[in-house]
């Protein structure tokens, strides 16, 4: 998957379509009162020890009221992403966009995603979603994620740069395995989470004036947006 200079870039804009509703089990990762937990107990590694195969969450807001586009391209050394999403449901919403570096923390620039197994042999996704986490996750690496509130009528944009070779990076998740992206990786496509209303139970936490929320916990007030797959050199 290593880039040539010499390879023309690939891009597609494309108006992102709402997933299917999807059933849920019951997850645990982050059950228990977050009071007096700290979830921010890092490994260090930058590459998380597993990740979901697809996209999973429940589709709650109607997309003719959540506008949410994206310019996909792959250059030479890096995946490109303009992504915009417009908030037209008459209440505020939260856009999972905040993903904590391998530090544990929240970086001051847009770039950070979980890169991770998507849905299609040779498909790597980039998330920046709420996604399902292992059992025994807490007080493990990054089972949580900063979002952004959007009120009525406002849009936010984003341009995010991921160099290539891309590098599996993903909370724990179900199954407990190391995260391996496809060999060869033949596509990407970049999928954005947008919570509707503002649940205790999502595990709310204040991290420097910014709100995150918990892997897990918020996935079943999700709607989910993904690109079309965009082709890798």
């Amino acid at each position: 998957m290593s880039p040539t200079a010499d390879r023309p870039a690939r891009a597609r804009r494309v108006a992102l379509a709402a997933l299917l509703p999807v059933v849920l089990g019951a997850l645990t990762a982050c059950g228990g009162d977050d009071t007096d937990r700290d979830d921010r107990d890092p490994t260090g590694t930058g590459a998380g020890p597993a990740a979901p195969t697809a996209p999973t969450p429940t589709a709650t807001l109607d997309s003719t009221r959540l506008a949410v586009e994206a310019s996909v391209e792959v250059d030479a050394d890096a995946v490109v992403v303009t992504w915009s999403v417009t908030n037209r449901s008459g209440a505020p919403v939260l856009v999972t966009n905040r993903v904590p570096d391998d530090s544990g923390r929240l970086s001051d620039g847009p770039d950070q995603t979980y890169v991770l197994p998507g849905d299609e042999p040779g498909r790597v996704e980039l998330a920046k979603r709420v996604l399902p986490v292992a059992a025994d996750a807490v007080g493990d690496a990054f089972p949580w994620i900063g979002v952004t509130e959007l009120d009525d009528g406002r849009e936010l944009r984003e341009t995010v740069r991921v160099p290539l070779p891309l590098r599996a990076y993903a909370p724990p998740a179900p199954g407990g395995d190391d995260v391996r992206l496809p060999e060869p990786a033949t596509s990407v496509v970049f999928c954005v989470g947008v919570l509707s209303g503002r649940e205790p139970a999502w595990g709310f936490k204040d991290d420097g004036g910014i709100a995150r929320v918990n892997h897990g916990r918020a996935a079943e007030g999700q709607t989910t947006r993904c690109s079309e797959p965009v082709a890798l050199p």
